[in-house]
């Protein structure tokens, strides 16, 4: 009866021990062996989501050390944390391995080891909409507007980001958007969530629309929510160039070089990302705060404007948009002219624009082209997770529509703008390729795109495929290094215990039933 209770004790103490958050995921931070003169925490910078919780386990076998706050966000000191509860240590009979904590705001969060001041570490917790003047909380997700007031200048243009997450997964893939314009139309969009339910929609609002709008969102048959912004005329001071004995001065006099502009590639077609990147001039004292803006134009093959982004160069004075080349605007074909204007400087570059089973259209300037062969790219479903420094396997094929593979053919893989690499298919159409991921993080949407160029054949753009790359996680040490798993000597304890009440009770079960002997004389 007690082996059996102590049975008991032992598989109910082992499912405290192994159960899991249910509101978040536990991410492990190890302080290694020699931490106080190696690597203090590993990793040292750790980014979580909202609710998530960090585990510290110290692996350093004999030496202490502790969690401790060191930013003003919050306080925390987690005691010495060590992983042998001897009475020779320091902590006894308080001693624990591993600490806990669980955060419920986002923001960064510094801590260090008060025994070795010297160990710093750094948790950022990233908060969906943490900053955002606009929060809507439905039954369906949430919706954020960063701003309830937007500005924009004559022959200008302000974009708008709406975004969120949705809840239950399972309701769809798309979030539908109902747009209140200020003259009281409506215009319906749609936008696609990612594999963990983020979603995003930019709307690029002209000065002549400025006004208070209306936005409703729903996902599959429930309400996100409703939330309204409003987008004002932004005045410029009379007096802003005031002391200037010359008046309005020229901005381009102290340029010292010129401004840039071009694409990732020479010809797109309709649903492409296009991506534009340059080099803005310096200013110099014309500018000494860096806050000129950068305005990008796309104008059809007719010269009608198709988009408008406003955005401020690095400070290197580098500059990248991605524009997404689908929408009713996008409806011609032909040469479209991107047109960039920065502090009076303009430049200007052009790219083809391709709208598969589009006529050609005699009203548009753009030169006939002999018809293309249409393709089909696929990439093969990839892992929702991964861990980090794991290695996944891209693969897929590309051939025509009638079944034709294509050998020989380059394959780009993308993770948005940024490109992952190449791969050459098969003589059966096929492409494979392996990458060790070495990035944590969440925001991996990767497609492959095939550019047909001046070949035969038409470009083509698989399907998007979102998954995250996650930590490791907590890996028990080699059999050599028995004392680094804190979490070793709590389960060796466990099963000794275990034994030693079997033997004991065992033996006592032994005395009670043997017979007693009389010596006789």
């Amino acid at each position: 009866m007690r082996f059996l209770l102590v049975s008991i004790f032992v598989i109910s103490l082992m499912g405290i021990l192994l159960i899991p958050n249910a509101f978040g995921i536990t991410q492990i931070v190890k302080i290694p062996y020699g931490a106080s003169s190696g690597d203090h925490f590993d990793p040292g910078i750790i980014e979580i989501k909202k609710d998530d919780t960090v585990k510290w386990a110290n692996l350093d076998r004999n030496t202490a050390h502790t969690v401790t706050s060191t930013s003003t966000n919050w306080t925390v000191d987690s005691g010495d944390l060590l992983p042998n509860n001897k009475e020779s240590t320091s902590c006894y009979p308080n001693c624990k391995p591993t600490f806990s904590y669980t955060f419920d705001a986002g923001g960064t969060y510094d801590y260090g080891c008060k025994i070795h001041s010297w160990m710093k570490g750094v948790v950022k917790v990233i908060e969906i909409g943490g900053g955002a003047e606009i929060a809507v909380h439905g039954y369906a997700g949430d919706m954020y507007i960063d701003k309830s007031q937007y500005e924009v200048i004559e022959d200008d243009s302000v974009e708008v980001k709406i975004y969120g997450e949705v809840k239950d997964l399972g309701a769809g893939n798309s979030i539908i958007f109902t747009i209140t314009k200020p003259d009281g139309s409506t215009n319906e969009l749609k936008t696609f969530r990612t594999g963990e339910g983020y979603y995003q929609l930019i709307l690029s609002i002209n000065y002549e629309d400025r006004g208070t709008y209306n936005v409703v969102s729903t996902f599959g048959l429930e309400n996100i929510g409703t939330a309204n912004f409003v987008v004002v005329e932004r005045t410029i001071p009379e007096n802003l160039f005031a002391g200037q004995d010359e008046g309005l001065r020229d901005l381009t006099a102290f340029s010292k070089n010129t401004l840039t502009v071009s694409t990732d590639f020479s010809s797109y077609k309709k649903g492409d990302m296009i991506w534009i990147s340059g080099i803005t001039p310096y200013l110099d004292q014309l500018d000494p705060n860096n806050t000129s803006q950068l305005i990008i134009q796309i104008l059809d093959p007719r010269n009608n404007i198709v988009t408008v982004s406003q955005l401020s160069p690095n400070d290197d004075r580098t500059y990248s948009v991605s524009i997404n080349g689908e929408g009713p605007l996008w409806k011609f074909e032909g040469d479209y002219t991107v047109k960039a204007n920065f502090a009076n400087e303009k430049t200007a570059t052009t790219f083809a624009f391709s709208i598969a089973g589009t006529p050609f259209n005699p009203q548009s300037p753009a030169p006939s082209t002999p018809s293309k062969i249409s393709t089909v790219l696929t990439l093969d479903p990839l892992p929702a997770t991964i861990e980090v420094g794991e290695t996944l396997t891209f693969s897929g094929s590309l051939m025509t529509t009638d079944g034709m593979p294509l050998a020989d053919k380059k394959i780009s893989l993308r993770n948005g703008v940024n490109e992952l690499g190449w791969l050459d298919t098969r003589q059966d159409g096929t492409f494979a390729g392996t990458m060790k991921m070495n990035q944590v993080g969440n925001d991996y949407n990767v497609f492959a795109f095939f550019y047909g160029g001046s070949s035969n054949f038409e470009t083509a753009q698989s399907q998007l495929q979102s998954f995250e790359v996650r930590p490791a996680s907590f890996q028990p040490p080699s059999p050599t290094q028995p004392d680094d798993n804190p979490y070793a000597g709590i389960a060796g304890l466990l099963i000794v215990v275990v034994i030693i009440a079997g033997i004991v009770i065992g033996i006592k079960g032994a005395r009670k039933k043997r017979p007693i002997q009389y010596q006789t004389t």
